[in-house]
């Protein structure tokens, strides 16, 4: 959970000027879309039987 709230840190962090950048947040927001649509899918989809392929083909889509 840790690297994963620096990275959103990171992300959206303003800059010197304070300003946050854009693509940071768009970056979040996008990533935080996949994901749910992921979730949605598994459900629908058929996996396979061993657990560790099925976070294999996670990781890497």
């Amino acid at each position: 959970m840790l690297p994963g709230l620096a990275g959103l840190a990171v992300l959206t962090a303003p800059g010197i000027t304070g300003e946050v950048r854009l693509s940071g947040v768009v970056l979040v927001v996008v990533a935080s879309v996949l994901w749910s649509l992921g979730s949605f899918s598994a459900s629908k989809l058929s996996l396979p039987d061993n657990p560790f392929t099925g976070s294999g083909y996670q990781m890497l889509a």
